[in-house]
């Protein structure tokens, strides 16, 4: 039997075939500062690094006055794209070359760099690399321009404020790791900074888990590499908690925006020694590739960085302005300015076809990564779902076997660990509340404990049955009432905008109000009041306590 299909459906079959726009992935963006007492030489100095990695690259050599730094564009046949454009004032140099995969084919990489005169004085140097497709784009490692190893290597190096040296920072007093912190917390922090840590009591800087020398040239202006010494773990362990440390041989990445009170420490991975060298069938080699790619793609998420480097496009568009301009006031005959014109309208059609091209194709990408990532949060939200059937039933299991033993600690200094042994998958307790009971001088611990017990046990049960289940909420009161406690709204609804945050935490990329709260004694004494501050996130079915055990001030405090 002939199968016989209609003409759509002929032409659907070939649709994964014929690419509209060409499949367009942003690798890498890198922005630093180089500093020292001559600004134009290392201006010079930097072009001419620049000009001989673009040499290499075009098939032809360049035109005598691109060496001499000034604006040119080869096309010859046989030769590959190449342009750099120049503008005096202010003092800017920007150039854009197209080179062919040698391995892949109708594949190519575009690097875009950009040189100019800082305020501070500084140079300011900034690279983007793309990677263009005409068909399905096939896996690559995520990279920098080699010539940015050339140009870092002579001078001295200065990223989100900091001067990078040929070595990782090392962390070894607590002036070090204070010093970080402030560093980690900074608003002009814009890249991440991967902490390798040595061995418990170590101060062997070649004992991290992955040697750092190929890292960090694969990362040389894209991200901080710091190495963090056995006695200096214990001191950022004091300083911002375990949930937000690295040590013994883990490695941490701490992304930008850092805020240790509103933070959730899983958005800043951290990878202990023995997943590291398992990781995949490379262990600590396909680790650091994982770091790399990472770093690199978290480069593309500054918005800004346009607006401090423009792209080449739009530095062309400029200079042919200010060449039209400067025709102008001197006189130029009204037949050179219509050329001008007529040359700058075609450039011009020919930087938007090929934007739009660009754009077609980084939407098309974005719109196969968002599918992509609804895809794996809606089977994220399966497995959950099925997690938490399946603890619902473990739990009731055990409720038919008798209580188990819980020991009640008489401090916090254990609060992380016993939560995650006795809370998980009921109870979470937010960063900002562990950061509060480590200050914390309330007396009566054990009481803290029994509270979150009791939510675990009682309250949990009682709104995963959506309220709905009589004996349970008097369960829940009886227990309440066990523990000398009261269960009420934080504040009426609409006095929460006027707390600023003090009543809003940061979860799962998201703000909530703590919006209940358990009331012990009204003490305004550190030393006796207690309260627990809470709110019910619905699609977890878990109770996420924000603060405790002290009161949240208010305008009636």
């Amino acid at each position: 039997m002939i199968e016989r299909f209609t003409l759509g459906e002929q032409i659907r079959s070939l649709r994964p075939r014929i690419r509209t726009a060409p499949d367009i992935r942003a690798v890498s963006q890198v922005e630093v500062e180089i500093s020292g007492r001559n600004p134009d030489m290392i201006f010079q100095d930097c072009r001419g690094v620049i000009l001989d990695w673009i040499n290499k690259k075009t098939g032809r050599p360049l035109p005598k006055h691109a060496w001499e730094g000034e604006t040119f564009q080869l096309e010859e046949v046989g030769a590959q794209f190449a342009a750099a454009v120049a503008i005096e004032n202010p003092k800017y140099w920007a150039a854009r070359v197209d080179d062919a995969d040698k391995e892949v084919p109708r594949r190519s990489w575009i690097t875009e760099v950009a040189l100019a005169h800082a305020p501070n004085g500084n140079i300011s140097l900034g690279t983007r690399l793309f990677c263009v497709s005409l068909d399905e784009i096939a896996e690559f490692v995520p990279s920098i321009p080699a010539f940015l190893r050339g140009v870092l290597s002579k001078h001295e190096i200065i990223l989100d404020g900091r001067p990078i040296n040929d070595d990782p920072w090392l962390l070894q007093t607590r002036d070090d790791v204070e010093e970080f912190i402030s560093f980690l917390t900074s608003p002009l922090r814009r890249h991440d900074v991967i902490v390798f840590s040595l061995p418990d009591g170590s101060i062997n800087k070649s004992e991290t888990v992955i040697p750092l020398s190929w890292i960090r040239l694969r990362l040389l202006g894209a991200a901080h590499l710091v190495i963090i010494t056995g006695p200096a773990s214990y001191y950022l362990t004091d300083l911002v908690g375990k949930e937000f440390s690295v040590f013994n041989q883990a490695v941490r990445t701490y992304r930008r925006n850092l805020n240790f009170d509103h933070d959730q420490p899983f958005r800043h991975p951290l990878a202990f020694p023995e997943r590291i060298q398992n990781w995949d069938s490379r262990g600590a080699v396909a680790f650091g590739d994982l770091i790399v790619a990472n770093s690199l793609r978290t480069t593309l998420l500054d918005r800004d960085r346009e607006a401090r480097l423009p792209p080449f496009s739009e530095v062309r568009q400029i200079a042919t302005k200010i060449e039209r301009d400067r025709a102008r006031k001197a006189g130029a005959k009204e037949g050179d300015l219509l050329n001008l014109a007529l040359t700058e309208n075609e450039q011009l059609r020919k930087e938007i076809e090929e934007q739009k091209k660009t754009y077609d194709g980084l939407l098309a990408v974005a719109d196969d990564e968002a599918q992509k990532a609804i895809r794996d949060s809606e089977e994220t939200h399966s497995q959950n779902s099925g997690l938490r059937a399946r603890l619902t039933h473990l739990e009731s299991v055990l409720a038919t076997r008798g209580k188990e033993e819980i020991e009640i600690p008489e401090s916090f200094n254990s609060l992380e660990e016993w939560a995650q042994k006795y809370l998980a998958g009921s109870v979470v307790i937010h960063n900002r509340a562990l950061r509060a009971v480590r200050k914390s001088i309330f007396l009566d611990v054990p009481l803290a404990y029994k509270a979150l017990l009791m939510l675990r046990d009682y309250y949990v049960p009682m709104r995963r049955d959506g309220e709905g289940g009589i004996e349970k909420r008097r369960a829940y009161e009886q227990e309440l009432q066990n523990l000398g406690l009261e269960d009420s709204q934080t504040l009426s609804s609409g006095r929460y905008g006027e707390e600023g945050d003090t009543y809003r935490v940061d979860f799962d990329g998201s703000p909530y109000v703590l919006d209940r709260h358990l009331k012990g004694n009204n003490s305004r004494d550190e030393r006796y009041g207690f309260r627990l501050y809470y709110f019910w996130h619905d699609e977890r079915q878990q109770v996420v306590v924000g603060w405790l055990p002290s009161h949240l001030t208010n305008r009636a405090s």
